[in-house]
């Protein structure tokens, strides 16, 4: 019975903590969807996504989800203070791709909407 109360007592302090966080606004700049036409298997693909803070409160990137296990995605800070900007830099490396891809990062932020995605899309050829 303690233990459960404990239970209990664990998820009403997590949502009061995550009800009471204040939240930021993130801002992508340019386009949420990228895509790179035709690219060749084994290639690997680069792009970078600016994070920009649009809020007092700072922005707090609290995770980064990748879709992929072939992708890997890391942000330059993952604090961002009001008015300032972080590079989120995903690099794809298609050697076991073929045919079109979606490949998908979520952002997981102290923002009112709690996850944010942006999107790289390719049709992944063999080499002549």
């Amino acid at each position: 019975m303690i233990r459960f109360f404990y239970i209990l007592f664990g998820i009403f302090c997590s949502y009061i903590t995550s009800a009471t966080e204040p939240l930021s606004a993130l801002k992508i700049e340019g386009k949420r969807i990228i895509n790179y036409g035709n690219v060749y298997r084994g290639d690997t693909i680069t792009h970078n996504y600016t994070i920009k803070c649009n809020s007092d409160v700072p922005l707090i990137i609290k995770e980064i989800q990748r879709s992929c296990n072939c992708t890997k995605a890391t942000i330059s800070k993952d604090t961002i203070a009001f008015g300032d900007s972080a590079i989120l830099a995903v690099n794809i490396d298609t050697k076991e791709k073929i045919g079109y891809n979606l490949i998908n990062v979520i952002l997981q932020a102290n923002t009112p909407q709690r996850e944010h995605v942006v999107v790289v899309a390719m049709n992944v050829i063999e080499k002549e």
